[in-house]
C-alpha cells in the first residue's frame, strides 16, 4: 500500500513538472504569396509609406500583368476591405495581422480594375481567392502594380523569408513562417 501511493505521488510530481517545464505551444503563422511574380524588398517600392516601413515591415511582389487573382496569404478572417477593393486585412485567431495592398495610389481608382470575391468579417483560408485585380487596366492608366503585403500587428521577430528577393514566385509559394 505505501509502495503504490509513493508511486503514484511520484507519478503525479513526474506530471507536475511535465506540464511546468514544457516550452508553451505558439501558433506557427504560414505566410503565402498573395500573387504570382517577382519577390522584392518593401524597400524598393516607390512609395514611402511603404518603402520606409511606416504601416510595418513586409515585402512586395511585382506581379505577372496577366495574373488576375489575389490570394490569402494566410488563414483568419477579413478584417478590412475597402469599397474600392485595392487593399485587405487579415487577423488571425492569434491576433497576427497584415494587410495587402495592390498597386499604389490605386484608392483613385474608386473600384475600377477591382473586384472583391469576400466580405468584412468571412474567415478565410491560405491561398482562397480575395479579390480579382485587371494589373493590365492598371498599368495601361499608369499605375504602379506591386503588390506589397505588411505585418500590421504581431510580428515580434525579424521575418525569414524561404525564398530570396528578385525571385520568381508563385502563389502558393510559402514565403514565410514565425
Amino acid at each position: 500500500m505505501i509502495i503504490r501511493k509513493l508511486k503514484l505521488l511520484n507519478l503525479g510530481c513526474e506530471t507536475l513538472f511535465k506540464n511546468i517545464f514544457r516550452p508553451k505551444s505558439k501558433k506557427i503563422e504560414i505566410i503565402s504569396s498573395p500573387v504570382d511574380g517577382v519577390l522584392m524588398k518593401l524597400e524598393s517600392v516607390n512609395d514611402p509609406v511603404f518603402s520606409q516601413k511606416m504601416m510595418g515591415d513586409g515585402f512586395a511582389i511585382l506581379p505577372e500583368a496577366t495574373r488576375k487573382s489575389i490570394f490569402a496569404p494566410m488563414d483568419g478572417k477579413i478584417i478590412m476591405l475597402p469599397q474600392s477593393s485595392h487593399a485587405f486585412g487579415i487577423e488571425t485567431s492569434t491576433g497576427f495581422e497584415l494587410l495587402v495592398h495592390l498597386g499604389l495610389d490605386t484608392v483613385n481608382l474608386n473600384g475600377k480594375g477591382f473586384k472583391s470575391l469576400v466580405k468584412v468579417g468571412q474567415k478565410v483560408k491560405r491561398q482562397q481567392p480575395i479579390i480579382e485585380c485587371d494589373f493590365a487596366f492598371l498599368e495601361k492608366k499608369g499605375f504602379d502594380i506591386d503588390v506589397m503585403t505588411i505585418f500590421t500587428k504581431g510580428l515580434e521577430q525579424e521575418i525569414n523569408y524561404q525564398k530570396s528577393f528578385g525571385d520568381n514566385i508563385n502563389s502558393n509559394d510559402v514565403l514565410a513562417i514565425f
